[in-house]
């Protein structure tokens, strides 16, 4: 997010074989119980289907189950009350595709932020992009700077969570945060 946030322009890889297992369909929070990997489940994927492709299970009960955990993890975080319902809309929100899914959830936490930042997709897979840095494989910094947790009294500072950690714990001053990494 950190990336992102910092960058001049942002192309997002839509055309490339998607790729199992990474942070594309799941996010890590924080719970009372240690560090936990939350996953949005995908339909219809095939051997070799491509990123813009990919489906988001329809189903509700993996949304409830997912919102449950955040609330659980963050109920008692600084600023769970004020983003609450945004991140709420945002899990629930109905695209079909993972792409616009995640799209949506990006822009929604960009106005979280309070801050733009114009999207583009690539039209066809390249392997690099001139002009663009790859982040696609690069899942976090090399050192953050330690902000309050909700179970810091059970655990050290946690390191590449979900925005979802940064914004319930350190809201409106989130933005300056990223923007230091």
């Amino acid at each position: 997010m950190a990336k992102l946030i910092q960058a001049d322009s942002v192309l997002i890889e839509a055309h490339e074989t998607f790729p199992r297992q990474t942070i594309r369909n799941r996010f890590e929070i924080m719970t009372s119980q240690g560090r936990f990997m939350l996953s949005v489940p995908l339909s219809g994927r095939r051997n070799h289907s491509k990123t813009h492709e990919i489906l988001v299970d329809p189903g509700i009960q993996w949304r409830t189950k997912l919102w449950r955990s955040i609330t659980t993890a963050y109920g008692s975080a600084p600023y769970f009350e004020h983003y609450e319902e945004q991140f709420r809309s945002m899990l629930f929100n109905k695209e079909q595709r993972l792409l616009e899914y995640n799209t949506s959830a990006l822009r929604s936490i960009l106005a979280m932020l309070k801050t733009k930042k114009e999207l583009a997709f690539t039209e066809e897979y390249h392997s690099s992009h001139e002009g663009y840095s790859d982040f696609r494989e690069q899942t976090g910094a090399d050192h953050y700077p330690k902000y309050i947790q909700v179970f810091e009294d059970r655990f050290s500072f946690s390191e590449n969570l979900s925005v979802i950690d940064l914004v319930f714990n350190s809201g409106p001053s989130s933005l300056n945060y990223l923007m230091q990494l």
